[in-house]
């Protein structure tokens, strides 16, 4: 960035970067340069095209700077933020979180579409989340299942603390939340703490499920199962154990990682 000129505008500097940006291969240039630009300015995006004359302050442009340099190092801008929003809700992500993608958003819709048509009817009901992360999927649930009660395990006891602080900051306070070891975990919550879940959701590691977790489920045969996995070979493996008490419903690609070959599968099951 030119330090030496005199005037920024608004406009000036938003072309600049987003030019920046195409320069090291950032497909989303133009988008992340006015969601960084308008977080400096604590302003909407709209506001960069309606006082595109405006001149940038010293303070303002430093703060750019800082964050200019380290997208174009391809830190995903959320990271840079430590927040990103999802379902009209604002989570904070760190580093022990991934980053909650907008195609995630069709997943969460269509589970509170079943889950209400299930469970519409019932006084109140339990979602497990395994894997939990930021929060953003069990939380995003819980904000429009008022009659939902949310469990959620993750083996990140940051994590844990991310998803602690986004429920607070959400207003959801019908949850609670558990750090360790999901096999570990999940059996003291089934078989100590006498947990009945009507809906699991899962998001393991490449590795897939862990028998014991498997069989747990099995046995308090929750009414429907999301299960989103990052490898295939362990999905179909996973999912083998439960066919004789599960119908698989869909299995469907989704793109969480666009402009990578990565590709996630959500597979949902209901209970004969």
């Amino acid at each position: 960035m030119e330090k030496s000129r005199d005037v920024w505008t608004i406009s000036y500097l938003l072309n600049w970067t987003i030019n920046y940006f195409k320069s090291k291969g950032i497909e989303s240039a133009r988008l992340d340069a006015e969601v960084l630009l308008s977080h400096v300015l604590g302003q909407k995006r709209i506001y960069l095209y309606v006082h595109f004359d405006e001149p940038m302050e010293a303070k303002e442009l430093a703060k750019f700077r800082e964050y200019v340099a380290k997208r174009a190092r391809h830190i995903p801008v959320a990271y840079i933020l430590g927040q990103r929003e999802f379902m009209g809700l604002d989570f904070k992500v760190t580093k022990d979180t991934l980053i909650p993608r907008p195609d995630t958003e069709i997943l969460v819709e269509n589970t509170i579409a079943k889950v209400n048509e299930n469970f519409g009817d019932k006084q109140s009901y339990d979602i497990v989340d395994i894997g939990t992360g930021s929060g953003a999927i069990i939380l995003s649930l819980l904000k429009n299942l008022p009659k939902a009660r949310g469990f959620t395990v993750d083996i990140s006891a940051n994590a844990v603390a991310v998803a602690k602080e986004n429920a607070q900051n959400n207003n959801v306070s019908n949850t609670e939340f558990f750090a360790g070891d999901v096999e570990i975990v999940l059996d003291d919550l089934i078989n100590n703490k006498g947990l009945k879940a009507d809906v699991v959701m899962f998001d393991p590691p490449r590795k897939g499920l862990d028998k014991k977790s498997i069989d747990n489920i099995l046995n308090i045969r929750p009414k429907k199962i999301v299960y989103i996995s990052c490898n295939p070979a362990t999905l179909i493996r996973d999912l083998a154990d439960f066919e004789n008490e599960y119908d698989i419903k869909t299995i469907i690609p989704v793109d969480m990682f666009p402009f990578t070959s990565h590709v996630e599968c959500v597979a949902t099951l209901q209970l004969k």
